[in-house]
């Protein structure tokens, strides 16, 4: 029992020196807030969505063309049990079809109520984090009129716009809702 104590006693003495001598963490002046969203491209122009609004993002999944319906539907695919409509987003807001490579392309599904929609994107750039100072709630120009009724703001980072594109907005227009001819 005594070697127990004796151990215990040089552990103890050792871990208050530890202490003693041991340097604080560096202080932080300031912290900056940072909003995080999901930024991709479309049409030659970088975006960022709210990650709450974007359910999940998967490669585009093999589809079934649907007859009778607008020329910006793809088509439908099964998405591990349910029907997911894939929409192509650039068709849908610039009239045009995207010409990159169609293993860059994404999926952000959209999962809101009864909705459940995939939209199309030529390419994903992952999380982006923006300081909310950086936030502007005028979108500079440039922006095709067509996609400014979902956008809400942007923010600049390292001098590049980032509009800030609503999947939920988009979700509420009743043009994109009428998928149907």
């Amino acid at each position: 029992m005594a070697k127990q104590s004796q151990a215990y006693i040089k552990l103890a003495e050792l871990a208050a020196r530890s202490k003693k001598h041991a340097r604080g963490l560096p202080e932080q002046d300031e912290v900056n807030a940072l909003w995080s969203g999901v930024g991709f491209l479309l049409g030659g122009q970088r975006f960022v969505s709210p990650i709450p609004e974007i359910a999940e993002i998967i490669p585009t999944p093999k589809y079934t063309q649907v007859p009778g319906v607008q020329h910006w539907v793809r088509g439908v695919a099964n998405v591990r049990g349910r029907l997911l409509p894939i929409m192509d987003l650039g068709v849908f807001v610039f009239n045009k079809r995207s010409r990159q490579q169609a293993r860059r392309k994404r999926v952000l599904i959209v999962d809101r109520g009864d909705l459940y929609s995939g939209i199309l994107v030529d390419e994903v750039f992952g999380m982006q984090h923006f300081e909310l100072s950086d936030y502007s709630k005028t979108v500079t120009e440039g922006i095709a009129p067509s996609v400014a009724p979902y956008l809400g703001g942007q923010y600049i980072k390292e001098g590049e716009c980032w509009p800030v594109f609503s999947p939920f907005k988009l979700a509420v227009d009743p043009r994109f809702l009428k998928a149907a001819s």
